[in-house]
């Protein structure tokens, strides 16, 4: 009855689509469908820092350019960055849940899926893991500022364009 902890993260929100990449997960899934493993605890955690840093990466990527890949200059400048101060960092979890009460709920067990039907239910594992860490995020004040900035299609904006859209966006996230 040995417990062990396999830790991974989802892909930044600025990659392709984070769902698309389930390759740890369905690696977990496979070890309870073989029964090596129990069961699964998956433990949704957001980690939102204070200020942003790479904002000219992400006003490129906003403007239509390609993310760029990383490479050893990338990940050195990166570590430099992270010795810098970026405000208050935000941990929140969302809701937990095993493995399977999951599988209860949907009436699924996993030895019984063909090899299509269990890419099909990773994927879906994987959206549900990914929404519970969406409901826990903190938006912070600089986002919601920049996510108007970045989504509005002219340059710039008055100081009652911003209230009003800050308005209807502090609406839509209650």
């Amino acid at each position: 009855n040995a417990t062990a902890t396999t830790e991974f993260y989802t892909p930044s929100l600025r990659d392709a689509l984070p769902i698309s990449k389930t390759g740890l997960l369905a690696i977990n899934l496979t070890a309870v469908r073989n029964g090596d493993v129990k069961d699964l605890l998956f433990v949704p955690l957001s980690i939102v820092y204070g200020k942003l840093f790479e904002t000219g990466a992400y006003l490129s990527e906003a403007e239509g350019a390609a993310k760029k890949k990383e490479n050893a200059r990338s990940v050195l400048k990166t570590a430099r960055l992270l010795g810098k101060h970026f405000g208050k960092v935000y941990m929140n979890f969302g809701k937990m849940f095993l493995l399977s009460d999951y599988l209860s709920e949907l009436g699924i067990q996993l030895d019984q899926l063909n090899d299509k039907e269990f890419k099909g239910f990773a994927n879906k594992a994987g959206y549900r893991i990914v929404r519970e860490i969406q409901k826990s995020t903190l938006v912070t004040p600089i986002a919601l500022v920049s996510l108007l900035f970045l989504a509005n299609v002219r340059r710039g904006m008055t100081l009652g364009g911003l209230r009003m859209r800050l308005d209807y966006a502090l609406r839509f996230f209650q």
